[in-house]
């Protein structure tokens, strides 16, 4: 047990104790499994984070011991060549595994058979080797036996193979008298094809057709359909406007051709699909609790998270669902910044915190990035009844959403806005975060121009202080960002230095402007060049925002 002040994360790993109706899908699908003749694929569809391997982990629980479990991470394997090798490969390793524990005569029997496709793997690989014209290389025949023969080089079935090719000439004499040994069925469970590239993606799908003419195979594979889609784009783009298996659209819902084609391919593949359905809000404190009783928390920490952190979790809930990782998520930063800044309010984190996790609030996140001060004020006056206080914050903030008003003039956010200064908890969030510091100051650069702009379009007759002032403030905001900003910015943020000379020559040419003879042409050149600095500023604002999404884009619900 922790002691009671013990302070933990919560380990963004597969739950052991699955809940919320995983426990019965799994028996259900593990059913269909044991009870259905193999060849055939079981697709687990779900968003990143929704629980897709923690379902895979509890049907391989639930399949019994003769049936050999073969987990492969295609994402571990990405840069092999062909990713069909590293898969045959690790078959052979559960064959290995799976005897282990066995009587001396099935242990040798299943060790014969995995030592058998050791062979035919590495009689391919040199084969493969030899035809694309590596030196000393062995070029493959038609006979696969005899080059498997002529290329053997160990006989251990422990040995880890080095693998460029897959085929299966001779692999269902290896694996066809595994049933004789208690073998019932060999299940492949496929994960993290979600961090592939798309490419690769369809390559490990496309490679696990080649296992359905082989004895005793299943498939259980876990991935996000939109992954499919981006990867059968890419692999078919001349059939990006042909619908495989035209369907027509409803009255209310247009199917794009790339989206009908990924559909008919995943139909092809996957015999069993189960989709995963979405948490909502009501199932979160279910999920919390779960959550809890995995990670086995301390006390004190499990009543802060179950009194104080709790509500502010609702509100992150998008369209009403929720993401079992985020919500992993939101609890370990606000975790680490309390560990690491303990001086801060709980409750201002929190309600920061839950703007930054909101990706359709992050537009007034990152107004707050550009100037707390101002944000301060505008909340104020929002909370006090005044719909048009955010308006000049940010450029692309606009009309202020129900669900986002709403939270606004909740007491969840009543200590935010009696904060005397939100930059320490700024930057306590930032430092948990991705967005790279030079990012994070250039906001803040330019929000300090944006104040100085609207400081000065508010006088009615600017004069030479006024000029002075922006002058002054708009040069140094120039400086700044052109020292901070990175040499490359990887073509998402290529608009910056152009904007940046842009606003230089403005401030330029207020500064060096001759004297006017009137009190009114003075007026009026302070107020045409804040102008054009705003305009200026607010498309670098712009800028900033997309390579902010790029580099640390935002969590989808």
């Amino acid at each position: 047990m922790p002691t009671a002040d013990a302070v933990k994360i919560l380990i963004d790993s597969p739950s052991g104790k699955p809940s919320l109706g995983f426990e019965a899908t799994a028996s259900a699908l593990a059913q269909i499994i044991r009870d259905s003749p193999p060849r055939f694929a079981v697709g687990i569809f779900g968003d990143w984070g929704s629980g897709k391997t923690t379902l895979m982990q509890e049907i391989q629980r639930k399949l019994g011991e003769t049936v050999v479990s073969v987990e492969f991470n295609a994402w571990r394997y990405e840069r092999e060549p062909q990713l069909l090798i590293p898969l045959l490969d690790t078959v052979r390793g559960a064959l290995v595994e799976w005897a282990a524990g066995k009587d001396a005569d099935t242990r040798e029997r299943v060790r014969t058979a995995a030592r058998k496709v050791g062979r035919i793997i590495r009689g391919l690989a040199a084969g493969l080797s030899g035809e694309v014209g590596l030196p000393g290389a062995v070029k493959v025949s038609y006979d696969v036996g005899k080059s498997i023969d002529a290329l053997t080089m160990s006989g251990e079935p422990e040995q880890p193979q080095s693998l460029y090719v897959a085929a299966f000439r001779e692999l269902s004499q290896a694996f066809a008298d595994l049933g004789a040994q208690g073998v019932t069925k060999v299940m492949v469970f496929v994960d993290d094809l979600d961090r592939c590239l798309p490419d690769n993606a369809l390559d490990v799908i496309e490679s696990m057709k080649l296992f359905f003419d082989l004895p005793g195979f299943v498939f259980v594979v876990g991935l996000d359909e939109n992954v499919v889609q981006r990867a059968v784009r890419t692999r078919f783009p001349e059939n990006s406007g042909i619908a495989a298996g035209s369907t027509a659209p409803t009255a209310d819902v247009t199917v794009t051709p790339e989206t009908q084609l990924a559909r008919a391919y995943v139909e092809k593949i996957f015999q069993v699909p189960y989709r995963l359905p979405r948490m909502v809000a009501e199932q979160l404190n279910d999920l919390l609790e779960a959550m809890y009783d995995e990670a086995e928390l301390a006390p004190g920490q499990l009543n802060d998270f179950r009194r104080r952190v709790a509500p502010y979790l609702q509100y992150v809930a998008v369209r009403g669902q929720i993401n079992p990782r985020e919500v992993k998520r939101f609890l370990n930063t606000y975790t680490l910044q309390m560990l690491v800044r303990p001086q801060l309010d709980r409750d201002i984190v929190l309600s920061l915190q839950t703007l930054s996790f909101r990706h359709d609030w992050r537009v007034l996140y990152d107004a707050i990035l550009t100037d707390s001060m101002f944000f301060s004020q505008a909340l104020t006056r929002y909370r006090n009844g005044d719909d048009r206080a955010f308006e000049d914050l940010s450029p692309d903030l606009g009309a202020v959403q129900d669900e986002l008003s709403t939270y606004l003039r909740s007491n969840a956010v009543a200590a935010l806005a009696n904060a005397d200064s939100l930059d320490p908890y700024v930057t306590s969030l930032e430092s948990t975060g991705r967005t790279p510091p030079w990012l994070t100051a250039a906001y803040r650069e330019i929000g300090r121009l944006r104040l100085e702009i609207s400081r000065i379009r508010a006088i009615e007759s600017p004069a030479d202080p006024e000029r002075a002032a922006l002058v002054r403030i708009a040069s140094d905001v120039v400086s700044t960002l052109e020292t901070q900003l990175p040499s490359d910015l990887g073509g998402f943020a290529d608009a910056l230095p152009v904007l940046l000379q842009e606003l230089r020559a403005v401030t330029d040419q207020l500064r060096t402007a001759p004297p006017n003879e009137t009190r009114y042409a003075a007026a009026k050149l302070i107020k045409d060049s804040s102008a054009r600095l705003d305009d200026t500023a607010t498309r670098i604002y712009r800028a900033l925002r997309v390579a902010r999404n790029a580099l640390a884009p935002a969590a989808l619900p």
